[in-house]
């Protein structure tokens, strides 16, 4: 889809609106800052796959290659994806009307990042840094939690929306994003482009092959 777009000369981008929340720019940028350290493991979870799988690649990269996939379950469902000795993804799909977490961590070598529920459309990021001595706070210090830094990024209060769904104004923040690329001349938006789509569309086609998921009622 992409690759047409740009020999058209127009700009057809994946609607994953996470992305595109100032939260998540911020977790990416720490990411890329080595703030956390390497990520090592990527928790995410939502009844919409794709919105839990698509913080793979935001933690790990687009260039991260699986090495092997556990799903299981049949209303409620999970995954288990690794990549190589020393990284995996651990996601869940609960139901729709569970009482599901909707907490995205991304856990690295020298800290924590978690995007707060509602984590497919978060306005709130905390990020935990213990002291840098190689051992975690709570077996240092008697349980007591690594410092928190916490940041809110309310919503724009220049939508007015009837009957929506929690943050559903935030998909101003794509829509803003795609004007300011298309003023650029770019086919695509950096926070979630061609590879990072595919990458993401990769998973859950492996998932759903390694356990079908059961036709809705």
């Amino acid at each position: 889809m992409y690759a047409a777009a740009e020999e058209k000369d127009v700009m057809l981008q994946d609607g994953v609106w996470t992305r595109f929340f100032p939260a998540v720019e911020h977790a990416r940028t720490e990411i890329e800052n080595g703030t956390i350290g390497e990520v090592v493991l990527v928790q995410s979870d939502f009844f919409d796959p794709i919105y839990a799988i698509q913080a793979v690649p935001l933690g790990f990269g687009a260039d991260a290659v699986p090495t092997s996939f556990v799903a299981t379950g049949r209303y409620a469902r999970g995954a288990i994806v690794e990549f190589g000795e020393d990284k995996c993804a651990v996601l869940t799909f609960p139901p729709r009307n569970s009482e599901l977490p909707e907490v995205t961590e991304l856990v690295g070598t020298k800290g924590r990042i978690t995007l707060e529920r509602p984590a497919h459309c978060p306005t709130r990021l905390s990020i935990r840094i213990p002291p840098p001595n190689g051992v975690p706070s709570q077996y240092r210090t008697g349980n007591a939690p690594a410092p928190l830094h916490t940041f809110e990024y309310p919503l724009p209060r220049t939508v007015s929306m009837r009957h929506a769904s929690p943050n559903q104004h935030g998909f101003l923040y794509q829509a803003e994003a795609i004007h300011r690329c298309l003023a650029a001349g770019l086919h695509q938006c950096p926070q979630y482009g061609k590879e990072e789509s595919l990458h993401a569309m990769h998973l859950l086609t492996e998932i759903y092959k390694a356990n079908p998921p059961i036709p809705r009622r």
